[in-house]
């Protein structure tokens, strides 16, 4: 099956949209939309739901994140940089904010 990624790591920031936060990026409105209907469908939770969750995320540096559907599930693909001056990546359900798998990255 075909895997679909929507890559929000273009000059990220984070847009108020649906009650929460979602991430938001420069030239890719198609993707835009499609994180902003699915979290609307109530289909994926938002970051600021996934980051409210998980509160090793709070007041780490975001250094990427993307929203991927493999397998008809979708995921968050969060890298970020730990206060610790490591980076992570973490993959998390969308749907319910899972941790599925983090991994150190080298």
């Amino acid at each position: 099956m075909k895997s679909r990624m929507i890559s929000l790591s273009s000059g990220l920031s984070l847009l108020a949209i649906a009650g929460g936060f979602m991430p938001a990026w420069a030239n890719d409105d198609q993707d835009h939309e499609q994180a902003y209907r699915l979290v609307r469908e109530g289909r994926i939770l938002s970051l600021e739901q996934i980051i409210a969750k998980h509160h090793e995320l709070s007041g780490v540096r975001l250094l990427e994140v993307e929203l991927k559907r493999k397998r008809g599930r979708y995921l968050y693909e969060i890298e970020y940089l730990a206060k610790d001056g490591r980076v992570w990546e973490w993959r998390l359900d969308a749907r319910d904010g899972t941790s599925i798998t983090r991994e150190l990255e080298e």
